[in-house]
């Protein structure tokens, strides 16, 4: 079975205000920030970047912003895909970045889910992390393929895993909830699943691992993305524009 992914329903956008964060022990802190605006909005496709690079052809549509935050948290549905090649990547993504001129000093961090056959050997949707500190130049890594995020044990949700079942269109809506944010006490950047019955501490990006985004984030964008070594395809989500209605995108 095949499946693809795209962002819905962006929950906080805007403004910075005031909100208890959650530290990696489940402790509230004091003095957390999220990145938020008075009142749920939901995703507009503000920007729109399609470029070409490597023999592949990427589409990037979001919404970002150059707001310092300190936390962010997004809803994203799950969508089956048909056909989607070896080659060819879909998802939907929170993507944190240092927003540097010097690209080769660039730094981010990324969560979401993904449809990759050509890391996982299949076509299943899967919860990924992916980071770096110099624009993939000579650090980071998809998962937990080389050293960096830290998974919590017991997790609710690990780097790589396959998520299932998906939406179905017109009847029945599947979605997955995760925040980031900066840990009040520890500086690190902790990963959250929030749709369950409580947050479930998911693991933590060290503050040493990206030194640019100790403590804060000069950069947060919430994504959809596909990349097409071959062209036509594949889709973002379920195929459908946003004006269709829930249950349909």
């Amino acid at each position: 079975m095949d499946y693809m992914v795209v962002a819905m329903l962006i929950c906080f956008l805007c403004a910075s205000g005031d909100l208890p964060s959650v530290d990696a022990y489940g402790d509230m802190g004091t003095n957390g920030t999220f990145l938020t605006s008075p009142r749920s909005a939901l995703f507009v496709l503000a920007g729109r970047n399609k470029y070409k690079g490597n023999n592949d052809v990427n589409l990037i549509v979001g919404w970002g912003t150059r707001l310092s935050s300190y936390g962010a948290r997004v809803k994203i549905g799950i969508w089956s895909s048909q056909g989607q090649h070896h080659s060819q990547e879909s998802g939907a993504s929170i993507y944190i970045s240092s927003i540097d001129l010097d690209r080769s000093s660039f730094s981010s961090i990324e969560a979401g889910f993904h449809v990759l056959p050509e890391l996982y050997n299949n076509n299943n949707v899967h919860f990924f992390i992916r980071w770096t500190k110099d624009n993939y130049k000579s650090t980071g890594c998809y998962n937990l393929d080389c050293p960096g995020f830290v998974p919590a044990s017991g997790a609710a949700l690990v780097p790589g895993q396959a998520v299932a079942p998906p939406s179905t269109y017109d009847r029945d809506d599947r979605y997955i909830t995760i925040s980031m944010h900066t840990d009040p006490n520890t500086r690190d950047w902790v990963l959250y699943r929030d749709d369950l019955r409580k947050p479930q501490f998911l693991g933590h990006f060290s503050k040493e691992l990206c030194p640019k985004l100790y403590g804060i984030a000069p950069g947060v964008a919430w994504i959809g993305f596909v990349k097409d070594r071959d062209q036509g395809g594949p889709a973002m989500g379920s195929g459908h524009f946003p004006e269709e209605g829930q249950r349909k995108v």
